[in-house]
């Protein structure tokens, strides 16, 4: 069980900075691009946002049985 929420807790974390570099990729493209998507753009700032609350909530709950 708590290897279980270390190696989850370890892929959310990671995740973190891999879906930021996609995030400014797509920024990259549309700013160079149309600019007609950025309402789009917007909605993959949730992704990290969502990832890092659950890396938090998995780390809190995983550090009592470590």
């Amino acid at each position: 069980m708590r290897l279980t929420n270390v190696i989850l807790a370890i892929i959310l974390w990671l995740f973190i900075p891999i879906s930021f570099l996609i995030v400014l990729l797509f920024e990259l493209f549309v700013y160079f691009g149309s600019g007609s998507e950025i309402e789009n753009l917007c909605g993959l700032f949730i992704l990290p946002i969502i990832l890092f609350i659950l890396g938090f909530i998995v780390l809190y709950l995983g550090k009592d049985k470590v």
